[in-house]
């Protein structure tokens, strides 16, 4: 996605993130909901989603997965899954 507005979005939504994630350490007193985590690991996974479309996954020159960034951000997002998965059931 090469749109500049959501180019910026996006890079806004990981500031955020990056700023709750460090105040979701328990010494800031902050609580970790759920939504919000929901509210990343949807954004996330949208933008995935919108990758994986136009490039296709695998048999494309410039596939989804033949670039290292996007396999990066696939490896992080399914650990999110994993983590809320987890954590559901093992209350971890």
């Amino acid at each position: 996605m090469k749109q500049p507005v959501y180019q910026l979005i996006k890079l806004l939504i990981i500031a955020i993130n990056t700023t709750y994630l460090f105040l979701s350490n328990p010494a800031y007193n902050i609580d970790n909901t759920p939504i919000v985590n929901y509210f990343f690991i949807s954004f996330f996974t949208f933008d995935t989603i919108l990758k994986m479309i136009p490039y296709g996954l695998i048999t494309h020159e410039n596939s989804y997965f033949k670039n290292f960034r996007n396999i990066f951000d696939f490896i992080v997002i399914s650990i999110a899954y994993i983590e809320q998965i987890l954590g559901k059931y093992y209350n971890i």
